[in-house]
């Protein structure tokens, strides 16, 4: 580059440092760090280092030999390059996320975020790349079996892994414009106001399944939060938590127990975030002890924070809560010109541009990309969209463009009470999530996890049905703070747990927008609260025993009602329903394979939906009102053994049973004695199985999983989505225990890759300490690194940033790999090229020394 060229980036640089008005002139961390990573019996790998960032190095490295083919797989999939993998199979979820343009944002984020998270998603991309360096041929076959080769890893790739998740459970269809259509179809018939009492009828909430009750929160906060939904045009006591009819993730459970029902005196935690079992699993184990970190437990491998773990003061599970939080807004086209949008009294052009997607074969598919101060154009991934409209997505996650949920995750893994775990929760948007946490203390806590939107209330159908985009009348108001969310400190009974059950009652003032579990309790969360009703202290062993539990109180209630219907008051149900009752007379109630009756049990069908039953109109309909029910009768049966049912309690008990047998007839035959020996007690564990449904990557390797004692989705054991389980002790943290079949590797030769099978078949767990020494007893291999942080802007490589840095970057401006005056340490950011956002990011860190 000439010396005018050069001294032009200089000047540029120059102002960007002025206006940045940057004050970095400190000494950060140490320039190395011996890193031991030790395996233990389990293939986890429990990284060891002086600092944090040796800790994050390590964790990187050991990251990469597990599941780098993973972690590839995911980075490529936000990239909008899944396609150049699988084929044509995959030019959706592509132009899908090329839309979105989700991975750009990573990389603005990962510009953008806090210096010392920056180094330790730096330090964590500089141990992948080691491993990539040295694989030498060692990848996992299936990068030639695809005829791939992985890049470099970089800070983005880290943030991207966690967006591809959080998009899994917040995706663009929510249902809110087949709500708009419906709302406008009502409009035409029955007129605006009318319409709208239609759709936002209150629905019928059960407060008896809610996780946080009024009394357990400060009175005082109440107070502030009716005076900030007061403030921002919410009214008190009007049923705000309209829910959404999406479906929502479901089937994980938590629970805890404080100190003063543990008999330690310490909190006792448990956690079961179940998902479909693949081979490796969507979760990665992992340990890190250096500098601030001393923590284990679970995230997603290629983004190196903690879903769900423990360090040795506290400990956190989470479930979904199925909250929304993101909106379609429709645009108003101009209808001279289709790139122009109506807003606030003006038409704007869309910012447009386009992207290849390409397929192995080298055909390249052109993607245009359009986006609006809304959000992306998405509409071509809306099926409710009709011809002619246009809608924008708004996402909570892509709210702030310097912070991220990983990053809050990441805080949380140094926390040690609850106040700072609250703050770490502040920066989380998605998935949303009941947290639960305990601590060794004795203290337990909830906090409503999730970038809650507080929308606007100039459009009536807020959260329910899509609104107008052409004015900013209708954007969000704000992310509701943190504080202002449902959460509650050692509750008055000493427990609390989630089953992706309500939040809160109804005397809670600010929308949610909540699906999965949005109207009161989950069948789980109803056995969970019988199961730690009692007064009595618990045990570790205790809390085993509730995560081994096989009822369905609501199935059981079901047939209990049957039972009482025929043998109780001695009126008969139809004959498939009467055959069903005498197979069942031995069912002790628990779903166990090992029963003769289990196929039958099985089948009991107890969907409670207004089509199905008049009695989802007095309970509500969906999982939470089949368990107002069938709590109510049990209720009525504890107390009254005489009572007659209604002709529609008896017609809904006949209906489930009859169906039930009816079924099981024609897949096992009319003799109970025969059907286990036809009934298969396994599942079928798939081979790199993803989230976007294109099935095993490699099902020449999917793995057949034991018999399991129990597949039923609606119990706790529930082994079909048993994922992973921990349960953690605080008197002595090292007895701690965790479980995560089918193994920690994702190569089928590995010793890892399905040791834990037999575990999650009888619903145990293993040891999970945290201490040096019984990880030592436990080693399986060892390996030491050496870690040399690299320091951001330091091109020089002299361990301060100052203006010789901005000569070297400026000499190399404009360059890649190819050109004769490229310099690799002068791409600060990673990315194969050095321009003007290296510039940014060494203006960013001017001033800064390393010591």
């Amino acid at each position: 580059m000439n010396k005018v060229a050069t001294g032009t980036i200089l000047a540029f640089l120059l102002l960007i440092i002025l206006s940045t008005g940057t004050d970095n002139k400190h000494a950060c961390a140490a320039l190395s760090d011996n890193v031991e990573i030790i395996r233990d019996a389990w293939g986890i790998p429990h990284v060891f280092a002086n600092t944090s960032e040796g800790a994050f190095f390590g964790l990187g490295y050991a990251s990469a030999q597990d599941r780098m083919f993973q972690m590839e797989y995911t980075r490529r999939v936000v990239q909008g390059r899944i396609s150049e993998i699988i084929g044509e199979e995959g030019v959706e979820s592509d132009k899908l996320w090329r839309t979105l343009g989700w991975y750009e944002l990573a990389e603005e984020v990962g510009r953008n975020m806090d210096f010392r998270v920056q180094r330790l998603l730096q330090a964590y991309a500089d141990g992948v790349n080691l491993y990539l360096q040295g694989a030498n041929g060692s990848l996992l076959y299936l990068f030639d079996q695809y005829g791939i080769q992985p890049d470099a890893w970089i800070v983005a790739d880290s943030i991207a892994c966690w967006y591809r998740v959080s998009l899994y459970f917040n995706g663009i269809n929510n249902g809110e414009v087949a709500s708009l259509h419906t709302f406008e179809n009502l409009i035409g018939q029955i007129g605006w106001e009318d319409a709208i009492a239609q759709m936002t009828t209150p629905p019928i909430i059960d407060e008896s399944g809610a996780i946080v009750r009024q009394e357990d929160m400060d009175p005082e906060l109440i107070a502030d939060i009716e005076k900030y939904a007061l403030e921002h045009g919410y009214g008190l006591n009007t049923t705000m938590m309209f829910t959404n009819d999406a479906a929502g993730p479901k089937a994980s459970h938590a629970w805890a127990v404080g100190g003063t029902r543990s008999l330690t005196g310490s909190a006792i935690l448990h956690s079961d975030p179940q998902i479909t079992i693949t081979a490796p699993s969507l979760w990665y184990e992992f340990h890190i002890s250096g500098g601030d970190f001393d923590t284990r437990g679970i995230g997603v491998a290629g983004a190196p924070g903690m879903l769900i773990g423990w360090n040795r003061d506290i400990a956190w599970g989470a479930t979904a809560a199925g909250a929304d939080v993101s909106d379609l807004f429709r645009l108003q086209i101009d209808p001279a010109n289709s790139t122009q949008y109506y807003y606030d009294g003006e038409y704007k052009s869309m910012q447009a541009n386009v992207e290849e997607v390409m397929l192995p074969n080298g055909t390249v598919i052109a993607v245009t990309c359009r986006k609006t101060v809304w959000g992306p154009v998405v509409t071509s991934f809306v099926p409710d969209a009709k011809p002619g409209e246009e809608f924008a997505m708004k996402h909570a996650e892509t709210y702030n463009s310097s912070s991220c949920s990983l990053i809050a995750m990441m805080e949380m893994m140094e926390a040690h009470n609850w106040a700072d775990f609250e703050n770490a929760a502040e920066s989380y948007m998605s998935v949303p999530l009941h947290i639960i946490y305990g601590d060794r203390y004795g203290n337990i806590g909830y906090q409503f996890a999730a970038g809650v939107p507080l929308r606007s209330t100039a459009w009536p159908l807020r959260g329910i049905a899509t609104a107008p985009g052409n004015s900013s009348i209708y954007d969000w108001q704000e992310i509701v703070p943190k504080r202002y969310l449902p959460h509650m400190l050692n509750p008055s009974n000493g427990v609390i747990s989630t089953a992706n059950n309500i939040a809160v009652g109804a005397w809670y003032p600010l929308p949610l927008g909540l699906s999965t579990g949005g109207t009161g309790d989950s069948i789980r969360s109803w056995r969970l609260r019988e199961l730690l009703a009692n007064g009595t202290a618990f045990a570790q062993e205790d809390m085993l025993a509730v995560h081994s539990d096989k009822i369905d109180p609501a199935v059981r209630e079901i047939v209990r009602l049957g039972r009482h219907i025929v043998y109780v008051l001695g009126q008969p149900l139809s004959e498939a329903a009467n055959s069903a009752l005498a197979a069942l007379t031995m069912w002790n109630g628990e779903y166990d394979t090992s029963q003769p009756v289990y196929p039958l049990i099985e089948n009991l069908n107890v969907q409670f939906r207004r089509s199905v039953t008049p009695l989802a109109l007095i309970y509500g309909g969906g999982e939470a009102g089949l368990c107002s029910f069938a709590k109510t009768i049990k209720s009525t049966l504890d107390t009254n053994p005489s009572y007659v049912p209604t002709n529609d309690e008896k017609n809904y008990a006949s209906r489930v049973l009859a169906l039930a047998w009816n079924q099981t007839v024609i897949l096992y035959g009319s003799n109970p004695d025969d059907w286990l020996a036809s009934y298969d007690k396994t599942i079928t564990v798939k081979c790199q199985n993803n989230l976007e449904n294109f099935g095993a990557l490699d099902p020449a390797n999917n793995l057949q999983s034991p018999d399991l004692h129990c597949k039923h989705i609606s119990t706790i054991l529930s082994q079909t989505g048993n994922s992973y389980s921990q349960n953690i002790r605080f008197d002595d943290v090292d007895l701690s225990k965790s479980v995560m079949s089918p193994g920690l590797s994702e190569n089928p030769n590995s010793t890892f890759y399905e040791d834990q099978m037999p575990l999650w078949q009888e619903g145990e767990l293993h040891e999970a300490p945290l201490g040096r020494g019984n990880i030592e007893n436990m080693m399986m291999s060892y390996v030491m690194l050496e870690y040399t942080p690299k320091s951001v802007g330091d091109v020089n490589g002299d361990n301060r940033v100052n203006i010789l840095d901005a000569i070297m970057l400026a000499n190399a401006f404009n360059s890649e790999p190819s050109d004769p005056n490229w310099n690799p340490n002068a791409d600060i950011n990673g990315d194969g090229k050095v321009n003007i956002l290296d510039c940014v990011v060494l203006a960013g860190h001017f001033g800064q020394s390393w010591t």
